[in-house]
C-alpha cells in the first residue's frame, strides 16, 4: 500500500480547511516538530481511515473538541491500481445516544470513481484487508510502530506470533495449496479404485465367458459387450491416468511448497532468535529509560555544581584582588611603622646628644616633647583605623560573596519556575496533566498553576533586582 493523498477534516488536533496532504513524489519523509503539533495524528488518520484504529482512542474522542463530525479520506495504491478510502464518524447526542461511522471504498480510473463499498462496515473493511493484504494487527507488527508500543510484536504469544509471520509472508496460501493437493489425491485414489473393481468385474465375466456350455451365438454377444466394456475402460483407464500425472504435479509442487515451508520455518526461528536479541535490547533500553529521572537529576547537579564553581571562582579571583590590595596596606603600614622609627630615632639622637646643651632652652624643648607625644598618639590613632578599615574589608567581602550566592539561588529559582511554565504552555491543545497526582488540569486550572508560575517568576525578579542593588551597593 502505498499513500497517495491525504485530506483531514475534524480529526483530532486538525480542524477544518487543511490543506491536501500530497505524497505525490515522496520516496522518504521524516515528520519532525515540538510535541503536541499533529505529527502522530497524521499516522493516526491513515490507520483510522483503513481500519478504523488509531493508537487506542475510541471513536468519538478522534473529533476535535467542538466538532460535531470527523472525515478521513485517503487515496492510496495497492498492486498499482488506485484506491479511495472514506471513513466519517458523527458525535452522539441528542435523540442518538451513540455515534455513527459509515466507511465508503472506491476504484479510481482518472477523474472517475466506481463505488465498490459494501452492503455495511464489516463487508467494506473486509475488502479493504483484501486489497491490502493484511489487518491492522498485521500492519503494527510489521510495517508500522506504534508510538509507546515499540515491542507490540515480542509480547504476543508464540502462536499469534507465529500467526503474524503467515500473513506478513504469505503462508496462507500454501497451506491452501496443500489442501487442494490433498482434495485432489483423495480423489485419484477412489476413482483407481472404482477402475481396479471394474476390472474386477471384466475378469470375473472372461471366466464366465470361457465355459463350453454356452452356445457360441451367446459367446459372440458376450464377448462383444466385454470388448465394448474393454474400450471404455481403457478411455477412462486414459482419463485416469492424466489425472494421476495431474495429482503427481500437484504431489511434486506440495513437496516444493513443503520445501519452501522449511525455509520459511528456518526464517521463523532466525526470526525468533532475532527477536530475544531485540528483547533484551529492549529491557535495556528500559533499564536506561527507568534511570532517566536519576540521570537528569544528576546531570542538573552538575549543571548547578558547575554554575557553583564558577561562582567560587569568580569569588576566589576577587579575594585575591582583597589579599593583594591588603599587603599594599600592610606594606604602607610598615614603611610607615619605619619612618616613625627613623623620627623616633632622630627625636632621640635631639634629646640626648642636641638638647642637652639647650638645657639652657627648657621651656622650648618642653613644647617639642609635647608635640612628639601628639605625634606618637596621632599614629596609633591611625593604627587603630587601619585595623578596623581591615575587619571592615573582611566584613564586606563575606556580605559580597553571601549576595552572590543568594542571587545565583535566585536566579536558578527563576529558571526552574519558567521551565515548569513553558512546559505548560508547550502542551498546546492537549490536555495538560498535574505532575503530583496525574490527574487532569483543565484550562482553568492550567491557568490558574500559569498565573501562579509569572507570579512567582515576577517575585523572583524582584528580589533578584534587590540583592543586585545591595551588591552593587557593597562593591
Amino acid at each position: 500500500m502505498i499513500p497517495v493523498r491525504l485530506n483531514i477534516k475534524n480529526f483530532l488536533c486538525y480542524r477544518e480547511d487543511v490543506p491536501t496532504l500530497d505524497f505525490t513524489g515522496i520516496h522518504v519523509a521524516c515528520l519532525c516538530g515540538p510535541n503536541g503539533h499533529g505529527k502522530s495524528s497524521l499516522l493516526d488518520a491513515i490507520t483510522w481511515s483503513l481500519w478504523g484504529e488509531a493508537r487506542g482512542k475510541i471513536q468519538d474522542d478522534l473529533i476535535s473538541y467542538g466538532a460535531d463530525e470527523t472525515r478521513v479520506e485517503l487515496e492510496f495504491l495497492a498492486r498499482d491500481t488506485p484506491y479511495r478510502v472514506i471513513r466519517s464518524r458523527s458525535r452522539g447526542g441528542g435523540r442518538r445516544r451513540q455515534g455513527v461511522t459509515d466507511l465508503q471504498l472506491q476504484v479510481l480510473s482518472g477523474d472517475q470513481s466506481q463505488p465498490i463499498t459494501g452492503n455495511n462496515i464489516r463487508e467494506t473493511q473486509a475488502k479493504i484487508d483484501q486489497i491490502l493484504g493484511m489487518d491492522y494487527d498485521t500492519f503494527i507488527n510489521s510495517a508500522f510502530l506504534l508510538q509507546g508500543r515499540a515491542d507490540e510484536f515480542t509480547s504476543k504469544t508464540p502462536a499469534d506470533r507465529k500467526a503474524v509471520l503467515a500473513k506478513i509472508l504469505g503462508l496462507e496460501t500454501y497451506d491452501r495449496l496443500q489442501a487442494r493437493g490433498r482434495e485432489h489425491l483423495e480423489e485419484g485414489r477412489s476413482t483407481i479404485a472404482e477402475l481396479e473393481g471394474s476390472l474386477g468385474r471384466m475378469r470375473h465375466d472372461l471366466e464366465e465367458i470361457g465355459d463350453l456350455s454356452l452356445d457360441l451365438s451367446d459367446v459372440g454377444q458376450r464377448l462383444d459387450t466385454v470388448n465394448r466394456q474393454l474400450e471404455d475402460n481403457r478411455e477412462k483407464v486414459d482419463e485416469l491416468r492424466l489425472r494421476v500425472g495431474e495429482l503427481e504435479r500437484l504431489r511434486d509442487q506440495l513437496a516444493d511448497s513443503q520445501a519452501r515451508i522449511d525455509d520459511i520455518r528456518s526464517d521463523l526461528d532466525q526470526l525468533e532468535k532475532a527477536l530475544t536479541s531485540a528483547q533484551e535490547r529492549v529491557l535495556r533500553f528500559n533499564k536506561l529509560i527507568g534511570e532517566a529521572e536519576v540521570i537528569r537529576q544528576g546531570a542538573e547537579r552538575l549543571t548547578a555544581a558547575r554554575q557553583r564553581l564558577d561562582a567560587l571562582e569568580e569569588d576566589r579571583r576577587r579575594f585575591d584582588l582583597l589579599i593583594e590590595k591588603k599587603n599594599r596596606l600592610v606594606r604602607v603600614i610598615d614603611s610607615g611603622r619605619t619612618l616613625l622609627g627613623a623620627q623616633i630615632e632622630q627625636l632621640k639622637h635631639k634629646v640626648e646628644v642636641e638638647l642637652p646643651p639647650k638645657a639652657r632652652a627648657k621651656g622650648e624643648l618642653a613644647v617639642q616633647s609635647e608635640q612628639a607625644s601628639r605625634t606618637l598618639a596621632g599614629l596609633d590613632d591611625e593604627r587603630a583605623q587601619v585595623a578596623a578599615q581591615r575587619d571592615n574589608l573582611d566584613k564586606v567581602s563575606t556580605d559580597i560573596g553571601a549576595v552572590q550566592s543568594t542571587a545565583e539561588r535566585y536566579r536558578l529559582e527563576g529558571l526552574e519556575v519558567k521551565a515548569k511554565l513553558n512546559l505548560l504552555e508547550s502542551t498546546g491543545d492537549e490536555e495538560a496533566i498535574c505532575p503530583l497526582c496525574q490527574t487532569p488540569l483543565g484550562q482553568d486550572g492550567c491557568g490558574r498553576l500559569a498565573e501562579a508560575y509569572q507570579a512567582d517568576i515576577d517575585e523572583k525578579r524582584d528580589l533578584w533586582r534587590q540583592n543586585q542593588g545591595r551588591l552593587q551597593k557593597l562593591e
